[in-house]
């Protein structure tokens, strides 16, 4: 590769960001001081720590930059004409109000860098976020995958499971500052023969879910006909560090049920299943919970001509209830709405989709949804794609909190952090050192715990050991 390339992929970078920082419509004579302005030294990403300077090598160089501050000229005065950009004399549009009442970062632009005919807007003003790695493999055998994180007080906890040939055991470690963490022993025979699933907060403390690595009685000897069914399992604690298994008397209403998402709020938890019996087909049943120790069930109506179950991908907790997004292969991919966790409603989606809708979060204002394309809504009723989403090219990783959404999107040096509170107007911070771009599991692969987001993903190989990424949000 040519020594030079590098340098004119920075330089064109800046370009880029100084085009975007303009305001527009502006003076040939200011966008020529704005190009000379650009810095000698082409910085690295923000937190990568270091700068090189630029050397002019080739005349080649020299005839790119001139020609790169030229189109910078020619478009920013065809941008008035594309975008509607009001004339000397008429009002200037507001932009839409910022999502997120954090301070912009320093050096970054509050204007648009994208704008769209729903409102929506990107903005350059969003905090960043540092990574640091640490390998889950230090924490058993060599293959550790991490399925869920939550924080109980100062504590931030990561279920995972060690899988070694045919053997299975929960792993749970603890952490309060984000670098050094400490496995939680889980040799007791409240945990024996066991696989975790999913950890969510719950008033008083967290609940992990999982479920029985034991046969189904139910289906000894490989009885014809019989599907066997893993027993539920769930685990209660008020430290993150001291684990209760719950009776089962609590997990009654589990019987023969596998659980494929679940999520908790204001509104209380909300579990997705299917429900298997002996023999037959099996059904959909969704639970309600108001603190994960007591659980009514009903059935899911679920409207379809072509399949008679549907696998809910991921169900999400609002301010308003919860929202649940499914579909994909014969169906169309949709959304669900319901205010107590039990009666739910078909949302109003685009069509035409049958890629599964696997992702969701919420913001304070909105959520969104990931299908082939994605989703906005203010109240998860109706829904309509969006205009201005967050870059999406390579692998997303997509969570909320119910005030913020994040979306960390894109691929080795160019990865970005997107915060929303609507799923409509997006705040864009960098993303430093970028996440690996593969492997990247549907939603419940990024968790945000107040100052600090836990990803997980694997590197380059599929069969590589997954990786925990703790990343620190600016300001914070």
């Amino acid at each position: 590769m040519s020594r030079i390339r590098p340098e004119l992929e920075s330089l064109d970078r800046h370009l880029r960001d100084a085009f975007r920082r303009a305001e527009l419509p502006a003076a040939p004579s200011r966008l020529r001081s704005q190009v000379a302005a650009l810095p000698a030294v082409a910085s690295g990403r923000a937190g990568q720590g270091r700068s090189r300077r630029l050397r002019w090598r080739r005349p080649a160089a020299l005839l790119t930059l001139v020609a790169a501050a030229a189109v910078v000229a020619v478009v920013a005065g065809a941008l008035p004409l594309l975008q509607g950009q009001p004339q000397p004399g008429q009002a200037t549009p507001t932009p839409s109000r910022s999502a997120s009442s954090r301070t912009p970062s320093p050096g970054l632009s509050s204007q648009p860098v994208v704008i769209g005919s729903d409102g929506g807007a990107v903005l350059e003003d969003g905090p960043s976020i540092t990574w640091t790695t640490i390998a889950l493999s230090q924490f058993g055998s060599n293959m550790v995958g991490a399925v869920g994180a939550a924080r109980v007080g100062g504590t931030m906890v990561v279920a995972a499971n060690d899988t070694f040939m045919s053997d299975t055991k929960p792993v749970v470690i603890e952490s309060t500052d984000g670098t050094r963490w400490s496995r939680v022993p889980t040799d007791g025979p409240e945990f024996a023969h066991a696989l975790l699933d999913s950890l969510v907060a719950i008033p008083g403390g967290l609940l992990l879910v999982g479920e029985s690595l034991d046969p189904d009685p139910l289906c000894a000897d490989g009885a014809a006909g019989c599907m066997p069914v893993r027993a539920t399992l769930m685990w209660r604690s008020s430290d993150g560090q001291t684990w209760q298994l719950l009776p089962t008397r609590t997990t009654a209403p589990f019987d023969r049920v596998w659980i494929a998402s679940i999520a908790a709020g204001p509104k209380g938890l909300v579990a997705f299943g299917l429900h298997y019996p002996v023999v037959g087909s099996p059904e959909n049943v969704v639970f309600h919970s108001p603190d994960g120790t007591s659980w009514s069930s009903a059935a899911f109506p679920y409207q379809s001509s072509e399949s008679p179950v549907v696998l809910v991908q991921q169900v999400i907790a609002t301010s308003a209830g919860f929202v649940a997004v499914s579909g994909g292969g014969a169906d169309e991919a949709t959304a669900w709405y319901s205010a107590d966790g039990l009666s739910w409603k078909r949302a109003s989606t685009p069509g035409g989709s049958t890629d599964p809708a696997m992702q969701a979060a919420a913001g304070s204002d909105g959520m969104v949804a990931y299908s082939d394309k994605l989703w906005v809504s203010a109240d998860g009723r109706t829904w309509h794609i969006a205009d201005t989403p967050p870059y999406f090219y390579g692998s997303s990783w997509i969570a909320g909190d119910g005030t913020q959404i994040m979306v960390i999107s894109g691929q080795s040096v160019y990865q970005y952090v997107y915060w929303s509170q609507d799923g409509k107007t997006w705040h864009r911070g960098d993303s430093t050192p970028a996440l690996p771009g593969v492997s990247i599991g549907a939603g419940g692969s990024a968790w945000i715990l107040g100052s600090t987001v836990i990803a997980v993903g694997q590197e380059q190989e599929r069969a590589s050991p997954q990786n925990l990424y703790v990343g620190r949000i600016e300001g914070h």
